[in-house]
């Protein structure tokens, strides 16, 4: 078979990779072509970085490549407009969700364009199956990414701290503000020391002595800090899996962030508030304080994560993804 794959973004890239190696896997006959960033590359050499132009090259592409299924991981209207051009042309579609769920909107856009729908969280399933859509749960690749991580037993932190890992958005952009928020709230606490670690080695900020950098070293900090602050979905529900309890910044301006009721996973998965989402230094640091220093509170917060765990317990999701997806092209159902 033939696949064209999309991952348009930093975050959709790793969990992509994955699929598209375990769709080698099961189809031997595999041939691909796309556009994604490091990951995807290491998979497929001859995979593209996104850029501007990508939408304009990728329907070239896929006219002169014809393939009999693509797969994309965002909800931007560059995917919905890729996906409503390759119907056009009667090639198949299908949505493979990041751990980190789209909005009501984007859901409705998906469910109109896509011939099937692959997610990662079993609420998404809901969700989905609400509209047009046919959506079927996989697992969540998270979990299958920390299974096989190795870490990094020279990685030793001084316990006689407290210390916080920080999560920082994918986005060059919003890691600059994001860094401002992360520099007050530091300079507040001197004798705390907080662990910002990076998805790539292309910055180095000034940052306060408290306040140190660390390039893929995620799970590591997770394992070892006494909590955590998440600037991403992905992030807050990577903590919840590591057992850190932590705190989800949420941006007090935009509508996307203002419509929604709750932006954790976690919090979605559970459909109740398990972990606090704010927008003040202040708010922030209070609590975390709270999760350090109430241990009936950190009990709590620990009982709700494995609960969580329980429900998106399923592992292999890649894999699952990669055999649903082989399966229903060999049957020919639309």
């Amino acid at each position: 078979m033939k696949y064209y794959i999309l991952a348009s973004s930093l975050i959709s890239d790793e969990s992509t990779s994955k699929l598209l190696r375990q769709l080698r896997r099961v189809d031997v006959r595999a041939e691909f072509k796309g556009f994604g960033d490091f990951h995807m590359k290491l998979e497929c050499s001859d995979i593209p970085e996104v850029d501007l132009f990508t939408l304009k090259k990728a329907k070239r592409t896929i006219k002169e490549f014809v393939p009999d299924l693509i797969i994309l991981t965002g909800s931007s209207l560059k995917e919905i407009n890729l996906a409503s051009f390759a119907k056009k042309l009667g090639i198949k579609t299908c949505y493979y969700s990041l751990p980190d769920s789209p909005g009501k909107v984007s859901i409705r856009r998906i469910s109109q364009v896509m011939d099937k729908v692959l997610v990662t969280r079993p609420d998404e399933e809901k969700l989905y199956n609400s509209t047009s859509a046919r959506a079927e749960f996989v697992g969540n690749p998270l979990i299958d990414s920390i299974k096989d991580h190795e870490f990094d037993e020279t990685l030793i932190l001084n316990l006689n701290r407290v210390n916080i890992a920080v999560l920082p958005a994918p986005n060059d952009k919003q890691f600059r503000r994001e860094l401002k928020l992360i520099r007050r709230i530091a300079a507040r606490v001197p004798e705390y020391q907080f662990h910002i670690v990076l998805e790539l080695n292309d910055l180095n900020p000034m940052v306060p002595e408290n306040v140190k950098l660390y390039v893929g070293k995620k799970y590591d900090m997770l394992k070892q800090c006494n909590a955590a602050i998440a600037f991403s979905g992905i992030g807050s529900l990577e903590s919840a899996l590591m057992n850190c309890p932590h705190v989800l910044f949420r941006k007090k301006n935009g509508w996307w962030n203002q419509k929604r009721k709750l932006i954790s996973p976690v919090n979605r998965v559970m459909n109740k508030v398990i972990v606090s989402e704010l927008s003040e230094p202040g708010e922030i640091l209070s609590e975390l304080n709270l999760i350090l220093k109430d241990e009936n509170r950190c009990a709590g917060i620990m009982a709700d994560y494995q609960e969580m765990k329980e429900r998106i317990g399923m592992e292999r999701a890649s894999y699952n993804a990669a055999r649903i997806i082989t399966e229903w092209l060999e049957s020919g159902s639309s």
